[in-house]
């Protein structure tokens, strides 16, 4: 858990970059409690996919997993809303997510 902390006092100054590097040495344990706690990091770098991807591997372990599955459903929405385009659409009508 030290890596944890150093990674979010990393994130805390501003270098998110060095951070992003150690959380992805991280992502490939199988260590659970750290694979959740990623999630949290990778969400307060902006890398909503990268811990949508965390959230799919703790659920591969633990399919019953709601706090995961609720987190990961969040993010899904966060990320929906970041990536929309509402200008890739002519029919400005709809919901482009739901064409």
């Amino acid at each position: 858990m030290d890596k944890i902390k150093n990674i979010s006092k990393l994130i805390d100054d501003g270098n998110a970059q060095e951070a992003e590097k150690l959380i992805d040495e991280i992502f490939e344990s199988d260590n659970i409690d750290e694979l959740k706690e990623i999630i949290y990091l990778y969400q307060r770098i902006g890398k909503y996919g990268k811990a949508i991807n965390v959230c799919n591997q703790i659920l591969e372990q633990e399919p019953e997993n709601k706090v995961v599955s609720k987190q990961k459903e969040f993010l899904t929405e966060i990320l929906k809303f970041t990536q929309l385009d509402i200008f890739a659409s002519t029919n400005l009508h709809n919901d482009p997510w739901f064409e």
